[in-house]
């Protein structure tokens, strides 16, 4: 226990160092909601309640596929792993403490996020709308560091893997009712959108569960994938 906080501290002195990290996990989504609420919230307090929350999936979303997902990978390209081994605690727990770092920095968004809704738009979450956000960001962060680990694990030496992340990531985003209920206005997308697996992780920000399974599903799916993937690459090394 004592190695894991020593870890996660370390994570996070080491996470404060990096300047862009910070700004793209807790600034930078603040910033996004204040504009576009100003631009189509103003006066309506249920747009700007669906936005924030949208944006709050986004941030798990980028941080599960880019900043866990891709990172392990680099363990293994860069040459980082064989310095973990030595370290007085296991890789296991470098990467739960990796985990539990990036955690704090979403919920730090994630409070600057309900300060400012409440403080400058008026917008009010109830206590279980709130354990529905923290859900969110559990489930959300655990599917999607299995997709970038996908994305990033396939070829660890392809540097394209990173614009693919990037294209699949916006997809993700803007395809979907992350910024605006696409759903709504366009019936036809909204079938598709229903099947994106940011679909169901919106449902459980915005305190609606019939998206547990969907997502729990698609979880699976990537875990499995996944681990396909690493044993294909562990059996082809042995060659």
């Amino acid at each position: 226990m004592k190695a894991l906080i020593i870890s996660i501290q370390d994570q996070i002195v080491t996470s404060f160092r990096i300047k862009q990290s910070i700004f793209f996990t807790v600034i930078f989504p603040v910033f996004l909601f204040v504009i576009f609420s100003l631009i189509w919230g103003v006066n309506n307090e249920e747009y700007s309640k669906f936005l924030l929350t949208g944006i709050c999936a986004m941030t798990v979303v980028s941080d599960g596929v880019f900043a866990i997902g891709s990172v392990i990978p680099k363990y293994y390209s860069s040459g980082i792993l064989k310095f973990i081994k030595v370290i007085p605690y296991s890789i296991i727990t470098h990467i739960i403490s990796l985990i539990i770092s990036r955690v704090f920095f979403i919920l730090v968004s994630f409070i600057l996020l309900f300060i400012c809704g409440y403080s400058f738009f008026g917008i009010s979450f109830s206590i279980q709308e709130i354990i529905s956000v923290f859900m969110g960001l559990i489930l959300g962060l655990l599917e999607f560091s299995f997709l970038g680990l996908i994305i990033f694990y396939t070829n660890l030496k392809d540097s394209s893997n990173k614009s693919f992340g990037n294209i699949l990531y916006f997809g993700l985003i803007f395809f979907s009712d992350t910024f605006y209920p696409i759903t709504e206005i366009n019936p036809f997308l909204g079938k598709f959108v229903e099947k994106s697996p940011i679909t169901p992780l919106l449902e459980i920000f915005r305190y609606n569960y019939k998206g547990l399974l969907t997502l729990s599903i698609w979880t699976v799916v990537f875990i499995a994938v996944f681990y396909l993937i690493y044993k294909y690459k562990q059996v082809k090394r042995s060659f």
